[in-house]
Parts: structure tokens; C-alpha cells; sequence
């Protein structure tokens, strides 16, 4: 009887598990086809409302030809930093169509649907919207009083500046619309490569404009935007007393000098110095009015050469700090001169790469002038002194350089540039420009693209084929001053060695009386 109820508790059990068991009989296992998509770059660079010619390619892992009619696309793109909705470019295989968006960077999704599997596969990657210009020339002019830009846009193809765009000034608008403001007459117009909080984080290409009301930057890097944070006033230490400024020197991307009246400022990332103190103290605490004209050394974090008004000597800042260093180094055996005693006013200084990095001094007193020779690199040396009150005009220059690549002395007398130099000790007159006055005469002195990128054989096609004259190239601004609102003109003057004639490289017109002149380097054009 045992025997026989353990045989019936072990069918049960027999019966309830297979009563348990999946039927595996009644389900249809499919392999998914897993979907590659490729060909997508990392960063496409595009100008608004053109059309990017995005091309994927699709691919299966079965190595099946891809039927791009069982599937769904769609191209999803979200600004970078901003709560906003995002927008569709588009719903076929390829972008190959007209984008409605706005300047900044984005995140674009590209997604692909299976429509029997309803599976997505998604890929993204980064899009930049550009303003849709190249780099060029900006002119900065007075125009009634007021400040305008016209800016001579770079074609590649041709390496010339066919497109002007006049009033350029009245395309810089926020994303509300409004325009950016410069009111008050011109002053000054500048490049930086420069991080700022209100640019976001990285170092973006700005263009600087100063007026005598009010300093504003564009920022061409994010496609020619601006808005009202963007305010210059807004990068310092003490908003409220740089409204206006005089000057910007850069030196290195996000480091430079700023000049106002005569105090002069530092910017430093490496130490996260915003402009605020003025650097022409002495350690201890001292502070030196410096007049406006300053020596900088391009490409080094920090080297200003300045020069104290009231003791009329050198001073200098450097050596990572923030304050000035005096005495500077003297040695009477050895230099040309005492830069602690100095003695005399200070016509103008400037700094040239030739030579190895040297800073010019034009000084007088009791009416004799001298040209002061100074190495101003991550050092200093007073290396040469020259009375130069023979050369013609001397006394009724109005306007002084030095070349950049010969370290010849240029200046201007009325509508003549004469050039002098200081190695054989001769004066050359270069250029007469009869009854026209010189508003405008500067180097460039670009950090941004130099000189060597420019001559080596590599970029003979790209910098080289552009960037030459903003390299070289002595910028002169002239008008009639019986037409001042319509005679302005921009030439651009290489000066061969050997006190060669000089060569045109460009030439701009159809402005007023220009007060600055820059180039802005981006985007390249290429």
C-alpha cells in the first residue's frame, strides 16, 4: 500500500512540472540586425542658412545592404548652454538642406528608427553656426561724430577682399535684435584671442572696439555675436571705472596689457589677474603716472616697458608680478645708457620683433630728439642711443613706428613718411601723399597669426596667401581734409630691405577719416 501511494505522489509531481515548463514551441526568437552609423565628423563648422551636405553612412552588422526605406531618420540639434526647445533639420538619410539656425554651437542627435522593430540607434556630435563671413579687414572711422566699421570680407579663391560691407556695425545684433551700441567717436579697434565669463569657457576670437564713450568686443569665434554682457567693463575687477579705455595690448590668448589715461593694466590667466590695479606701482606701493605710449613684448606672458612722467626714467613690468620693477639694469660699462636717469620727455615707444625682440624710443629735450634702442624681452637692456635731431622734420612728426621685420624708424611730417636707419644712419623719404593728412600708422602686431606660420613654405597657400600684409605691412590711413566724411583711404605698404621703395600690398576706401585699423583673422577662409 506504500509501495503504490508513493508511485501516485510522484506522478503528481511529474505532472505539475511539466505543467510549469515553458512551452518554448510557442515564441519566434528574431536576431537583432545591429545598425553602425558612420561617416559623421566630430564638428561640422557651417554658415546660417546653408546647406552642410551631411552624408552618413549606414551600415548592418550582418553585412546585409541597408533598405533605407525600413527605416526613420531624424536629424535633432540643441544649442550648447541654452534652455531652449530643440530643432528638427531634418527627417531623410542625409542633411542635405537649408539649416534654421541661429549663430552658437549645438549638439546634433542623428537618430535612426527601425519601423518594424520600432529600435533606435542615435550618434551625435557638435555643430558650429557662423555668422556666414570670412574673416578680412576692418575699418574703424568717424562718421558724423559717430563710430562705424566697414569691414572687407577675404575670399579664398582669389585671395583678394571683394565684398565690403559697409556700417557693419548695424549687422552686430543680440538675439533679441537690438545693436550693438557705439556711441561716441572712434578711438581704437583690436584683436584679442580672449576667455571672458561672459563668452563661456575656452578662449574665443574678439574683436575690440573702443570709442570715447563706451569699449565693446565682438565675438567672431561663436559667429559674429554680441550682446550686452559683452561690454568690456564687465571683464574687470571695477566695472564702473573702464567704461572707456585707450588701448588694448595683448601678448598671449587671454593675456595682455590695457592702457587707461596713465595707468596701465594686467591681465594674467596663469595667476587669474583681471584688470583692476594698475601694474605701474612700485613693490612697495608707490604709484608712477606712465605715459600712454608702451613697449610690449608679443608671445611672452608678461613684459611692459614703460615710462615714469614725472622722474622721467624706465620702469618695467615683469617677472610675474603685478607691480613695476626700478631700477632697471645698468651697467655703465656695458650700456648705452642710464634707463633709471633718463632725463628727458618721452615722445613715443613701440616694440618690434626684429633684432630679436627690441623696444624704440623717440625722446627730447631742449629741442634735440634721440632715438633709445632697449632689448625688452624676458629681459632688459639699454643697448643703443642715437641723437637723431638732424633727420628731416623730426620736431613736427606727428606720428611714429618701427618695422617689424629691418627695425627701420618710420614717421610721419604732414602728408610725408620718411625712414630711417639706425644701422647705416640714414633717412629715406618713402611716401608723399601731397595735401592728404595721415589719420592712422601701425604694424598690427598680430599674437594670433605670426610671422613664422606666415613665411614657412607648409602654409604658402593658406597663411601665407593671406595673411602677409597684416604681417609686414605698414597700415597708413589718409583723407582730404576738405572731404573728411568721404576721402578716407587705407593703404597697406611692405618696406623691402635696403631701404627699398615701398610695395603695395592692400588698399582699402569709401570711408571717413579712419581712427584704427585691424584684421580680423577669423574664420579663415579656407
Amino acid at each position: 500500500m506504500k509501495t503504490v501511494a508513493k508511485y501516485i505522489a510522484l506522478l503528481a509531481l511529474v505532472v505539475v512540472f511539466v505543467g510549469c515548463k515553458k512551452d518554448l514551441g510557442n515564441y519566434e526568437y528574431t536576431t537583432i540586425d545591429s545598425l553602425f552609423i558612420t561617416n559623421l565628423e566630430e564638428l561640422y563648422i557651417a554658415k546660417t542658412a546653408t546647406n552642410p551636405q551631411i552624408e552618413p553612412v549606414i551600415k548592418l552588422s550582418s553585412g546585409r545592404e541597408v533598405n533605407t526605406d525600413d527605416y526613420t531618420y531624424r536629424w535633432t540639434a540643441y544649442q550648447v548652454g541654452m534652455n531652449k526647445e530643440p530643432v528638427i533639420l531634418g527627417e531623410h538619410v542625409n542633411l542635405d538642406e537649408a539649416i534654421p539656425l541661429g549663430f552658437g554651437t549645438y549638439t546634433v542627435y542623428y537618430t535612426v528608427k527601425e519601423k518594424k522593430s520600432n529600435i533606435s540607434w542615435t550618434k551625435k556630435f557638435k555643430m558650429q553656426i557662423t555668422a556666414g563671413y570670412n574673416g578680412g579687414w576692418m575699418i574703424l572711422a568717424e562718421d558724423n561724430g559717430k563710430s562705424r566699421i566697414d569691414f572687407f570680407e577675404y575670399d579664398h579663391a582669389t585671395g583678394t577682399y571683394p565684398k565690403a560691407h559697409r556700417n557693419f556695425q548695424e549687422n552686430i545684433k543680440d538675439l533679441s535684435g537690438k545693436q550693438i551700441n557705439l556711441e561716441g567717436k572712434p578711438k581704437f579697434i583690436t584683436t584679442w584671442n580672449n576667455q571672458t565669463e561672459a563668452s563661456g569657457t575656452g578662449a574665443k576670437y574678439m574683436v575690440y572696439i573702443g570709442t570715447d564713450q563706451r569699449t565693446e568686443k565682438i565675438n567672431l569665434t561663436d559667429g559674429f555675436i554680441w550682446n550686452e554682457q559683452y561690454a568690456f567693463k564687465f571683464e574687470t575687477a571695477r566695472p564702473s571705472e573702464f567704461e572707456t579705455i585707450d588701448a588694448i595690448r595683448p601678448t598671449e590668448p587671454s593675456a595682455g596689457y590695457v592702457v587707461k589715461g596713465s595707468d596701465v593694466y594686467i591681465k594674467n590667466p596663469t595667476f587669474q589677474w583681471s584688470v583692476g590695479t594698475p601694474v605701474n606701482r612700485l613693490s612697495d606701493g608707490k604709484h608712477i603716472k606712465v605715459s600712454s605710449s608702451v613697449a610690449v613684448y608679443p608671445g611672452f606672458l608678461m613684459g611692459c616697458l614703460m615710462y615714469d612722467i614725472a622722474n622721467k626714467r624706465f620702469i618695467r613690468n615683469g617677472d610675474m608680478l603685478q607691480t613695476a620693477s626700478s631700477p632697471l639694469p645698468y651697467n655703465a660699462n656695458n650700456s648705452a645708457f642710464n634707463p633709471n636717469n633718463v632725463g628727458m620727455d618721452l615722445v613715443w615707444m613701440n616694440q618690434t620683433v626684429a633684432f630679436g625682440g627690441q623696444a624704440y624710443a623717440v625722446l627730447t629735450k631742449d629741442n634735440k630728439f634721440f632715438l633709445a634702442r632697449m632689448t625688452n624681452t624676458e629681459t632688459f637692456a639699454a643697448r643703443f642711443w642715437d641723437e637723431i635731431t638732424h633727420i628731416p622734420g623730426i620736431a613736427q612728426a606727428t606720428h611714429f613706428e618701427v618695422d617689424q621685420r629691418y627695425g627701420y624708424l618710420q614717421y610721419v611730417v604732414g602728408g610725408k613718411i620718411y625712414q630711417y636707419d639706425p644701422s647705416e644712419k640714414t633717412t629715406t623719404l618713402m611716401k608723399d601723399y601731397g595735401n592728404r593728412q595721415i589719420s592712422t600708422f601701425k604694424y598690427l602686431r598680430s599674437i594670433y597669426v605670426t610671422y613664422a606660420t606666415v613665411t614657412n613654405p607648409r602654409n604658402e597657400k593658406t597663411h601665407g596667401k593671406r595673411f602677409l600684409p597684416s604681417t609686414i605691412g605698414l597700415v597708413v590711413a589718409t583723407f582730404d581734409p576738405s572731404q573728411p566724411q568721404a576721402s578716407g583711404k587705407v593703404d597697406v605698404w611692405e618696406a623691402p630691405q635696403f631701404n627699398g621703395a615701398f610695395k603695395s600690398l592692400l588698399s582699402f576706401d569709401g570711408f571717413g577719416k579712419v581712427a584704427d585699423v585691424t584684421e580680423a583673422e577669423v574664420p579663415l577662409g579656407w
